[in-house]
């Protein structure tokens, strides 16, 4: 069951499951097993790429969505701009966020703010998501787990968990890391 059928299924069964008891044995069920833990995380971050009108959330047929046409994907009602119909066929392994909003009206601040959890303060540098992400798992791999492609590591960078969880750079393709 992926999470999206277990959000309808929730939605569907909620008012019944206080009326019958039925919360209570969830809650005692769901205590007895161990929370799944996230196997993996792609962040595609397109600082000054393409806007989300010409990628995931097309707006057709009004004044801001422009020349873009939707497509559906594998997702029942929802569409993507018809430049992506390979991710349409796919999208039902993904999340797809559309809600991520800000306060910050700089956007090097709310980049750090989205990529760390936490608003930019000079005194602190705050672990990244994927800094956090390595931090809790206790899987021993011989690959890298947190990969930047960025020339800078900011703001990807271990921060207070230190630089044993700095990203792994990739860097300049042209300029491939020597073996």
């Amino acid at each position: 069951m992926n999470r999206r059928q277990m959000v309808r299924g929730c939605a569907a069964l909620g008012g019944t499951a206080w009326m019958t008891g039925l919360a209570e044995r969830l809650a005692r069920a769901a205590e007895e097993q161990p929370a799944a833990r996230p196997k993996s995380l792609l962040m595609i971050w397109l600082q000054g790429g393409p806007s989300q009108l010409e990628t995931f959330d097309p707006h057709p047929g009004t004044l801001i969505g422009g020349d873009v046409r939707a497509i559906s994907t594998s997702i029942p009602g929802v569409e993507i701009a018809d430049t992506l119909p390979a991710t349409a066929e796919v999208l039902h392994h993904a999340t797809l966020v559309r809600s991520l909003v800000s306060k910050e009206g700089d956007h090097e601040r709310a980049t750090y703010h989205v990529k760390t959890g936490w608003r930019p303060d000079p005194t602190v540098v705050h672990p990244s998501i994927g800094a956090i992400l390595c931090h809790q798992s206790s899987e021993n791999l011989e690959i890298p787990r947190h990969i930047s492609i960025l020339a800078s590591q900011w703001p990807a960078r271990g921060g207070y968990l230190g630089p044993a969880y700095d990203a792994f750079q990739i860097g300049d393709p042209a300029n491939p890391i020597p073996n």
